[in-house]
């Protein structure tokens, strides 16, 4: 768009006019008014003398809105209202709050450190997506190995049948498979400033939702049964947030996971969802972290999973040493050590 000066004579005739009978008139009276009330302290003078004064302040006053840019094509009489600038925020659904970025130069994406093989594609999913956030977790170089919560490299079958290690490493014992799983969604809900809707269940089957404890509202098992009790402050901070999760871990299981998730019935699968075992003593849990297709609709998925005890969170491979798991019609995912899951354990969050 071309932007010029014009100079509308027209209208300029016209604002003179209404400035002299509208502006200047009752100026020029209120003006004599108050010489009247300050003739006992200043010489008297004609109000005529105030107007060439009259005059020049309006002139000025609106000359700004006289010679302002017009658009080629645009009325000046009727200028239309400045179009409001709305400024985006900023990104953080990619934030992964727990990693110090100084400390850790090796680590990349998870998308860049392993692509699909030949004749796949990545599934396009939505920037900022739950699947977006951890198709891009933070990923660790291939020399890393699998620790448990200790620290201590874990030498067994895990290790062979992992495909690499993310950079979320569990403290202590209770960030088991299903802790593991509800940390990473709790992650993605800090991240895309969703905290407040992160809720999350108890193996007894009651909720706690991190708004209540971010006021002050506290799990008590002190009586041997779950009550909520006040015993805190007002604390909305990553510090808090996390001490929310440590209390969650604590009371996490499979169960509490079934309640936290529904099943899959429509005969899709999506990132972020979860494959789960309920086996009293075996149980077990894996989110996918990726998705690609091939040509014929062939579906293959990433999974991701910690282990009893606590392990660092992982890739497994299937049995050809493959970080991608083909889905075949019998949906059966073999994960080493870790047993097997199956499709119909399918479930998505809530």
């Amino acid at each position: 768009m071309i932007v010029r000066f014009v100079f509308p004579w027209d209208d300029f005739r016209n604002w003179a006019n209404s400035c002299y009978r509208d502006g200047i008139v009752p100026l020029a009276q209120r003006a004599q008014t108050r010489w009247q009330h300050l003739s006992g302290y200043l010489p008297a003078l004609p109000w005529r003398a105030a107007l060439p004064v009259a005059i020049a302040l309006i002139a000025f006053a609106n000359a700004r809105s006289v010679l302002s840019p017009s658009a080629v094509g645009q009325s000046f009489a009727s200028p239309q209202p400045p179009i409001p600038v709305q400024f985006a925020p900023p990104s953080n659904q990619r934030e992964y709050a727990w990693v110090n970025s100084a400390g850790h130069a090796e680590l990349r994406p998870l998308s860049d450190r392993i692509a699909p093989g030949a004749g796949w594609r990545r599934l396009s999913l939505p920037t900022g997506s739950f699947g977006d956030w951890l198709r891009h977790l933070p990923m660790q170089s291939s020399d890393v190995m699998v620790r448990d919560y200790r620290k201590r490299p874990v030498y067994d079958a895990a290790q062979e049948r992992s495909a690499g290690c993310l950079a979320l490493h569990p403290n202590t014992n209770q960030l088991g498979p299903a802790a593991m799983m509800v940390r990473l969604r709790a992650e993605y809900l800090w991240a895309a400033q969703s905290g407040g809707a992160a809720s999350f269940h108890f193996n007894t089957g009651q909720r706690m939702d991190w708004l209540d404890w971010s006021r002050g509202m506290r799990a008590s098992f002190e009586t041997g049964t779950l009550r909520f009790v006040q015993m805190g402050k007002e604390d909305t901070s990553r510090s808090s947030y996390c001490a929310y999760l440590e209390s969650l871990f604590q009371h996490t299981g499979s169960q509490s996971l079934l309640d936290d998730t529904r099943p899959v019935t429509d005969g899709t699968i999506s990132v972020g969802d979860i494959l789960i075992r309920t086996d009293s003593g075996d149980e077990h849990a894996a989110m996918i972290v990726d998705l690609a297709v091939d040509a014929n609709g062939q579906i293959a998925v990433m999974l991701a999973q910690g282990s009893a005890p606590a392990t660092t969170l992982h890739l497994c491979t299937n049995e050809t040493g493959s970080p991608w798991h083909v889905v075949y019609r019998d949906g059966v995912f073999d994960l080493g050590p870790n047993g097997r899951l199956n499709l119909s354990s399918l479930r998505r969050w809530y």
